[in-house]
């Protein structure tokens, strides 16, 4: 008797393709840049093909030695220093177990990695939050033993994780928090739905894009939820600031820092909508073609959301919102990919396959996986922003066809 394929033996089968191909992609990328060392053209996955590692945890925690991050010039100046006072707090902690007077006077940061007192608190730090991603995917995917923790170790072995290990990155403790806030904010248990809604806050204090995730309470009608998260929010952003030198007066600055970061990067680079669509087409496109292409992110974005809230599956609601998280914002570097790890558990924990759920698994794999060449990434990103955008549109017409025939 032969097996009997289903919907979720269809969904399973998806899952274990995603595994396997980020898994052999991970083995052939190592095993390349063993065998060819630094003429390796698979180190081009990486940020400067490694040579400037783990520096966004070495320069902020420069930054924040002095607990004055948003009004000094050392390192790379104001416009680098464009992150809410809670991540310097946080980084101010390493700070103090290197001479950091040291590397100011050289004003520079990037080699701090060298520091072996530095360099183990760092590794025991990303180790534990690596078991830690590692676990939590574990426990929210559904399935066999086996298969998750295939998953999970496929996770951390994924193109965006490395990368953003690589930069030694805040993303990581952010993107665990917001997935710990997605998958338990209906949660029956009272304290595990309240640390959901605070660990969303501190999310969003580290990275501010993953405050879009918020949105999913609004469309489940979570309403005391929603405020509530928005009193932690505020509280989690703003006290921060009386830990620092001026207080609330580094507000002014940060929004300084902010407009300054802002003119830095342009929207034809990185992630977002814009850079994805003109990596595609290859050319830096001009003054005419960014000021269009940021109607069309407000417009998607708009469409998007309206046409999640109009949606009855809630990993199309995750999957949505994770992905404006990387689209939406002005620049969204590589590892930016990593928002969407939430939206994998969800989208590989449905009970049934849907028609063209074949184009998220591509969109998923191409953005997973390990290639030497990034525009994968902007083609991977496209398909899933294609399809989101035509999946909206398409709830939108038919709320209103129904809202129609009803009167």
């Amino acid at each position: 008797m032969g097996l009997k394929i289903n919907n979720k033996n269809t969904m399973n089968l998806y899952c274990y393709f995603f595994v396997g191909i980020t898994l052999l992609s991970f083995v052939i990328c190592f095993i390349n840049i063993l065998c060819f060392g630094t003429t390796s053209i698979w180190l081009d996955v990486f940020f400067k093909r490694g040579n400037d590692i783990f520096a966004d945890f070495s320069n902020n925690v420069g930054y924040s030695a002095n607990l004055n991050p948003y009004d000094e010039t050392y390192g790379y100046g104001y416009n680098e220093r464009v992150y809410p006072p809670f991540t310097y707090l946080l980084m101010y902690c390493f700070s103090k177990v290197v001479n950091i007077s040291d590397y100011i006077k050289k004003d520079s940061f990037v080699l701090m990695y060298r520091n072996p007192h530095l360099l183990i608190t760092f590794t025991i730090v990303m180790v534990i939050g690596t078991l830690l991603a590692y676990e939590m995917f574990r426990k929210l995917k559904n399935g066999s033993d086996l298969v998750k923790s295939f998953f999970s170790i496929a996770m951390i072995l994924s193109y965006p994780y490395i990368f953003a290990f690589e930069r030694g990155n805040t993303i990581i403790v952010s993107m665990i928090l917001s997935t710990f806030f997605l998958f338990n904010y209906d949660n029956k248990n009272i304290i595990i739905k309240e640390l959901s809604l605070i660990a969303l806050a501190m999310s969003a204090s580290i990275k501010m894009p993953t405050a879009i995730l918020g949105v999913i309470l609004v469309y489940d009608k979570h309403w005391k939820d929603a405020v509530r998260t928005v009193i932690y929010g505020i509280l989690v952003f703003f006290v921060p600031f009386l830990f620092m030198k001026g207080g609330f007066d580094n507000i002014i600055l940060l929004l300084r820092n902010i407009e300054l970061n802002y003119d830095k990067y342009d929207f034809g680079s990185g992630l977002t909508l814009t850079g994805c669509i003109n990596g595609l087409i290859l050319f830096e496109g001009g003054d005419k073609f960014i000021a269009t292409m940021q109607v069309i992110t407000i417009i998607y974005t708009i469409i998007v959301l309206l046409g999640s809230f109009f949606s009855d599956k809630q990993w199309y609601k995750i999957c949505a919102l994770s992905l404006l998280a990387i689209l939406a914002p002005k620049h969204s570097e590589y590892y930016c990919l990593i928002y969407l790890f939430p939206a994998y558990v969800a989208f590989f924990n449905k009970e049934k396959e849907e028609n063209y759920d074949i184009i998220v698994l591509l969109g998923f794999i191409i953005t997973t996986v390990f290639v030497p060449f990034k525009i994968y990434k902007n083609i991977g990103l496209c398909v899933l922003a294609t399809y989101f955008l035509i999946t909206s549109m398409g709830n939108i017409i038919n709320y209103t066809k129904n809202r129609i025939l009803l009167k």
